[in-house]
């Protein structure tokens, strides 16, 4: 049981010392036995605080969800060995180091807003802000506390995806916490991020089959032919830059993703584990894999599309080649080169013609093949069917409705 009692002492002239808010020589003491059956005290300055400590410290042993840990350990320091486990999973390619590079920035620049915040993040200013919650104790964190946070961020104009990836940095490291008896629950775990009502609607329009001819008549031959193999197989940027011949098997004609390339052009693994797939490819298409593998001498080791020096192409040159080419088709002005940031983020828009839209195009073009759901996914490398509905449902052939609503309204209509 939680106990309060009542302690006096000399003065200071006795070698006593003073409560800071209290009369001197004068506290209220709470002793309480944690999980463990380690005793522990604190000190208050009136009674009334002592006995609503005793009484929460009481309720929460009682219920199992004390942790002594949690409450010592702030979330700057969590933040540290968080960030060591995920360094360890980045290690063995159970995360990409650009989802690892993410977090480092979003606990750096905005959650605990470390002294060597970044000014700028990849071209992106961070703006001034002041409502950090690195230094609250773990088990301080309530949900109330990451609506406040959230709605911070809003106030200094951080947009809702940013917003969004920073409450899902913040929720993962309380989830660590928790299933480490750091914390009784999760804080962070139900707090929402409204979306933009512009955003609220996740369907995809991928561009027409016409738009896609043009775009390819009007490239020069080597675009032309990244941009056919992309709009055949779905392929995100990532993926399509690090692929080997070796990944193709020209007699089972099947394209294997199993490695992409992160930010800094190093391989890691796919966007999920959904992104490990074997994608089928036409006949045609693995003839012309062929002739090109033949044309260049290629090696089984060699990427299938690559720059003058053999290596990695530049995620930013294959988007700047294609605003030149749409640029002269009247689709995007000239000299817009803005990188698709965001590429491998499924909300994307469909304002432009991205390097995105060519994977929704190969998505598009499986469901109008007749593809089922499950495959259309499979292929997609979706991580569950519900993002390949939400997105692309609406492009499924849909049954007539009309005639079975009829029957279904006709025995109430026919009694009036």
């Amino acid at each position: 049981m939680a106990s309060v009692s009542k302690r006096k002492w000399a003065g200071n002239e006795g070698g006593g010392r003073k409560v800071a808010g209290g009369r001197s020589g004068e506290s209220w003491q709470v002793s309480w036995t944690e999980e463990g059956k380690r005793r522990k005290k604190a000190g208050f300055t009136t009674r009334a605080e002592a006995e609503l400590f005793a009484l929460e410290k009481q309720q929460a042993v009682n219920a199992g969800t004390s942790r002594p840990e949690g409450d010592r350990m702030s979330l700057t320091q969590l933040s540290v060995i968080y960030l060591q486990h995920e360094e360890q999973r980045a290690a063995r390619e159970a995360i990409g180091k650009g989802h690892l590079r993410n977090q480092r920035a979003h606990f750096r620049n905005y959650i605990v807003r470390a002294p060597d915040f970044q000014g700028s993040t990849r071209g992106r200013a961070v703006k001034p802000f002041s409502d950090a919650i690195g230094h609250y104790k773990l088990t301080k964190i309530k949900p109330s506390t990451v609506i406040r946070f959230r709605d911070a961020l809003f106030a200094i104009g951080l947009g809702y995806k940013a917003v969004r990836a920073h409450l899902v940095t913040l929720r993962s490291a309380l989830e660590w916490a928790r299933l480490r008896d750091l914390v009784p629950t999760n804080a962070a775990d139900k707090v929402p991020v409204d979306a933009p009502a512009k955003q609220k609607d996740a369907r995809v329009t991928p561009p027409s089959t016409t738009a896609i001819m043009e775009v390819l008549q009007a490239s020069p031959p080597e675009l032309a032919e990244i941009i056919l193999f992309s709009a055949c197989t779905g392929l995100r940027s990532g993926e399509l830059r690090c692929l080997r011949y070796r990944h193709i098997d020209l007699e089972k004609l099947t394209v294997r993703v199993k490695v992409a390339l992160e930010i800094d052009d190093t391989e890691g693994p796919p966007k999920s584990k959904a992104g490990y797939r074997t994608i089928p490819i036409s006949a045609e298409l693995g003839t012309r894999l062929l002739t090109r593998k033949t044309a260049a001498g290629a090696s089984a080791k060699s990427l299938v599309f690559s720059n003058d020096k053999g290596g990695y192409i530049y995620r930013g040159s294959l988007l700047k080649q294609l605003n030149k080419v749409t640029a002269g088709l009247g689709w995007l002005a000239a000299g817009d080169t803005e990188l698709d940031a965001d590429e491998d983020d499924e909300d994307d828009g469909n304002t432009r013609f991205t390097w995105h839209a060519l994977r929704h195009y190969a998505i598009s073009s499986w469901i109008a093949a007749d593809f089922n759901l499950k495959a259309v996914q499979v292929y997609a490398g979706h991580a569950d069917v519900n993002t390949t509905w939400n997105r692309y449902g609406h492009l499924f052939p849909q049954d007539d409705q009309s005639v079975k609503m009829a029957l279904a309204s006709a025995s109430i209509i026919a009694t009036i």
